[in-house]
């Protein structure tokens, strides 16, 4: 099958369409609507792929059968049958290193289209995504990445487990200086705003972001966190010198 200088060989017998194996190189991949099942292997290795559409037809990923070389950033699944009101998914993985052997824990083995299984195995790519004791290793995530993506997740909880949840937020309570400094360096307030509106910048911890912050000579976020901390948690936003 041929599309767009894309090769994907597929299959058709009595048990349904399946891909037995993908031939290119190219940076977005769909399956066809009526693709079932990912034969073992189908994928060997393929690398400079972007973004994967799986779709809501298919049920069986083969030995290996998305095995990849490459970090795959965007993953959407289609479902035939809603999960808790959720027709389609989307997985938008850290563009690392790390990520590729979280891509393949999550979808490149074998077994069914587990979506509980797969959410949870992306949960933990996620979280595993940065060493915050070595921060000068090649595959880290920077905290920033890595922070946007926990919030997404936590804003979107969709089959976020109670485990996985409680990982997110500790990660993120035990470094949260380092995390809203690299925050800042990227001048992203949505974000600050984020972590406050889900209880991870508090009245406890506010003060300490706020000076760790402020050692960037960043007037404009100290500002923000100052009058954050005015506005949430009513205290006094004079006592920085800007």
């Amino acid at each position: 099958m041929m599309k767009d200088s894309i090769f994907i060989l597929c299959r058709r017998t009595a048990k349904g369409v399946s891909v037995v194996v993908f031939t290119n190189s190219c940076d977005h991949v769909d399956f066809p609507d009526t693709v079932e099942v990912v034969e073992d292997y189908a994928f060997n290795n393929a690398f400079g792929i972007e973004e994967l559409y799986l779709n809501a037809a298919l049920r069986l990923i083969g030995a290996c059968g998305l095995s990849v070389e490459c970090a795959i950033k965007t993953v959407r699944i289609d479902v035939a049958e809603p999960i808790e009101g959720r027709s389609s998914f989307l997985l938008r993985f850290p563009g690392t290193s790390r990520s590729v052997h979280g891509f393949l824990l999550a979808l490149g083995a074998f077994g069914s289209l587990d979506l509980p299984d797969i959410m949870a195995q992306y949960d933990s790519c996620i979280a595993g995504s940065r060493d915050y004791y070595t921060p000068g290793d090649s595959s880290n995530a920077s905290a920033y990445d890595q922070v946007k993506l926990i919030c997404e997740r936590l804003q979107d909880s969709v089959l976020l487990t109670a485990a996985n949840r409680k990982r997110y937020r500790t990660l993120i309570e035990d470094h949260i200086e380092e995390i809203c400094v690299d925050i800042a360096r990227h001048d992203d307030r949505e974000a600050l705003g984020a972590l406050a509106d889900l209880g991870l910048l508090t009245a406890e911890n506010i003060d300490a972001v706020t000076d760790a912050v402020n050692h960037l000579h960043d007037a404009s976020t100290t500002g923000y966190l100052l009058e954050l901390k005015r506005i949430r948690f009513g205290h006094s936003s004079n006592d920085y010198d800007l």
